[in-house]
């Protein structure tokens, strides 16, 4: 099979929601390509963190006893 063409490149949703096959040997490789913006990463772990603190979920791992920055 040749991937390049464009029958062959596909959302990777549907392998995971059944819709295509996914590899059919160890030899097989599926390439995903994501996209986006760092800043709405950064916006949606910040509202993701916000949730946390207002419901008391998840663990609090402190990560450094001080800022490096203000040293």
């Amino acid at each position: 099979m040749v991937y390049n063409r464009p029958q062959n490149i596909f959302n990777i949703g549907v392998i995971i929601a059944g819709e295509k096959e996914g590899r059919k040997s160890n030899d097989e490789v599926i390439i995903c390509m994501t996209g986006g913006l760092p800043t709405e990463d950064v916006a949606w772990g910040y509202k993701v963190y916000q949730n946390a603190l207002e419901n008391n979920i998840g663990t609090k791992l402190p990560l450094w006893d001080s800022s490096y920055l203000t040293k």
